[in-house]
């Protein structure tokens, strides 16, 4: 992947060794002063709260799912997201406890991750605490998953994370592993499977690439189908469904027979292409990603064109979620990563334009982060913020550059 130093060459640049310790331990304390910072302005939904005991979410079934074994319950397709809810069951600890350790040390690990990858590609240090600070603002982001906790969404954006590095510096094996373990945490993280053969083809129909492509990602393959086949799900099977919890059993139009096509037709075809609106648009946009985080990428895009053509097929995959599940932007935040990437290299791009962008790029960040703490409740983005935090910031900018400049040609 270019660096923001030189943009000749798709290759990785790492920092010297000596500033790699440093970097991973500024990379955990900003990500832990982040997420603390969330968690104090973000309410939980832990047991005894009434956000908890609302019937029907997904916490639930990923609760009785680690309560009666991975291999007892039967609801799809929760049933087959086996990984966190095991891990939480075979924990010695409380199930609460579990899940929400769990979720905090994926998110922790994201940042850390985020913040490393800016870093090794040439980013400065206050560029890459911008990209991380941006990460964390997205209220369907890190808050939303926090609240939510029980849910393996958290594990999943690591997973993600971990994918776009392995394929950035083109350790396939290591790609390989990582889509193994999203077959068994959430299916949505093999919709990024397309990054490693995208980011890394260097020539029209490589077909040996393709072919070693296709063969890492053979074990993936094999244990999705191998959990779908190994727990067979129980929709539509009333001798089943009456076994459930009460919180569950009160929403059984939810928990029909799972299947592509129906989903198609009653959340594709009813729900979005023929309920077409600006809100929808809305939902679909700015909603789950604010303005800052896609203007800046936006920008990175001019200088890694390549990379921003090999991150498309993962946009495009992530966006048809939306014909198949009803959720709308907790689906979308997961390309979050990849903006981060390029938003960097956006920044990047208005260091060289402006003599301020790098101390401005920060200050936005820090900025746009503060505003995802302004609401206990509510995970979308507060628009009008950001424009106002963005446009105020530009100007201060802009002025401080032409001050510089005055200076300068004065001798100053």
């Amino acid at each position: 992947m270019p660096s923001s130093k030189s943009h000749a060459t798709p290759e990785v640049i790492a920092p010297p060794a000596p500033t790699r310790g440093r970097d991973f331990a500024v990379g955990i304390i900003l990500s832990g002063f982040a997420l603390g910072l969330i968690l104090a302005f973000t309410d939980l939904k832990t047991e005894d709260t009434a956000l908890y005991r609302d019937p029907g979410w997904d916490r639930h079934l990923y609760r009785l799912m680690a309560e009666q074994g991975i291999f007892e319950f039967r609801l799809a397709p929760y049933c087959w997201r086996v990984f966190v809810p095991a891990i939480a069951g075979w924990s010695p600890f409380s199930l609460q406890a579990s899940f929400f350790t769990i979720t905090l040390a994926a998110l922790w690990a994201t940042g850390v991750s985020l913040f490393l990858l800016a870093r090794r590609t040439g980013h400065s240090l206050s560029l890459a605490a911008a990209g991380v600070l941006l990460f964390f603002s997205l209220g369907w982001g890190a808050k939303f998953i926090l609240a939510d906790f029980w849910i393996p969404d958290g594990v999943a954006f690591l997973l993600v994370t971990f994918a776009l590095w392995t394929a950035l510096e083109r350790r396939l094996y290591l790609f390989s592993a990582v889509m193994v373990l999203g077959a068994i945490t959430k299916e949505s993280v093999l919709l990024a499977a397309p990054l490693y053969f995208c980011l890394n083809v260097r020539r029209p129909f490589d077909w040996r690439f393709a072919g070693r492509c296709l063969v890492a990602l053979a074990p993936a393959a094999f244990v999705l189908v191998a959990v779908r086949l190994g727990i067979a799900q129980g929709n539509g099977d009333e001798a089943y469904f009456a076994t459930m919890p009460e919180d569950i059993r009160r929403f059984p139009e939810l928990y029909g027979p799972y299947n592509y096509w129906t989903l198609f037709e009653d959340i594709g075809r009813e729900q979005r292409l023929d309920d077409w609106s600006l809100r929808a648009l809305w939902s679909y946009t700015t909603s789950p990603f604010g303005w800052a985080l896609p203007f800046l990428a936006a920008l990175g895009t001019r200088r890694l064109r390549r990379v921003a053509l090999g991150m498309l097929p993962f946009f495009l995959l992530t966006y048809a979620q939306l014909l198949f599940a009803t959720d709308t932007q907790r689906l979308l935040v997961l390309v979050a990563p990849c903006l981060v990437v390029l938003a960097l290299e956006g920044a990047a791009d208005l260091r060289g334009r402006i003599a301020f962008a790098q101390p401005f790029v920060l200050l936005v960040s820090v900025a746009v982060f503060s505003l995802v703490l302004t609401a206990r409740q509510d995970y979308d983005t507060n628009l009008a913020s950001q424009v106002i935090v963005m446009v105020g910031g530009g100007v201060i900018a802009m002025a401080l550059a032409l001050v510089r400049r005055r200076e300068l040609d004065a001798g100053v």
